[in-house]
């Protein structure tokens, strides 16, 4: 039997899963919430989703050139949006040369 090599991320994606996953197992194997509960632990997948929400995904998922998944380092537009959003958010001046957008949220 071959031996499967796991990544060490995988390794602790599964471990940080472990309490939601054992929580699932515990309500799901038990003896249920009755039949006119609604189960939300999860959502709702029987209900359609919002046509608005549909909408929005469909209008900012479809790429709109080559490289609009690619990875992007100073990217002005996104620098800008986090700069005027911070700046609402905590009512203080942020300045696109404030922010800076790097892999995984930590400079290098």
């Amino acid at each position: 039997m071959p031996i499967a090599t796991v990544s060490s991320r995988m390794l602790a994606v599964t471990e940080e899963m472990r309490t939601v996953m054992d929580f699932a197992r515990n309500v799901l194997e038990g003896d249920g919430l009755g039949p006119d509960a609604c189960d939300f632990m999860f959502g709702n997948p029987q209900e359609m989703p919002l046509r608005g929400f549909v909408d929005a995904l469909i209008r900012h998922v479809e790429p709109r050139d080559v490289h609009w998944f690619g990875y992007k380092k100073y990217d002005a537009l996104a620098r800008e949006t986090v700069a005027r959003s911070l700046s609402q958010a905590r009512n203080r001046d942020y300045k696109p040369d404030d922010i800076a957008i790097t892999a995984e949220g930590s400079a290098r």
